[in-house]
């Protein structure tokens, strides 16, 4: 499997009138997943997210699928890249996560089964 991006989060500083302006322009599907994010299911597109909270520096995120994290991760460190959140679970359903920066100073993350 080739690794590529499959997920990506957009910040809100207002989660309502975000989610209100995805639906009505581009008539995603928002669905709240806790009080400060809710995912996006685009037709035919990657899924997404929305989320809120104290203003990130990144606005835009991409996480990219991959099939082991923690290899990754050491390969990301390899190349000059610095680990932000080590691999944490998002759900049984829905494997793990973990987020890098790469050597610009970019956050990505990462999204796998294990």
């Amino acid at each position: 499997m080739a690794d590529r991006i499959c997920y990506f989060e957009l910040f809100a500083a207002d989660l309502k009138q975000s989610a209100q302006f995805y639906r009505e322009l581009f008539d995603w599907q928002l669905t709240e997943s806790g009080p400060e994010y809710m995912m996006i299911n685009v037709a035919g597109g990657i899924g997404g997210g929305l989320f809120t909270g104290d203003e990130p520096r990144e606005r835009v995120r991409c996480y990219i699928e991959v099939t082991d994290i923690e290899a990754r991760l050491a390969e990301i460190t390899a190349a000059g890249g610095t680990v932000v959140t080590g691999k944490s679970l998002i759900s049984e359903e829905y494997g793990y996560y973990a987020l890098f920066r790469d050597p610009a100073g970019n956050l990505l993350g990462l999204v796998g089964p294990k």
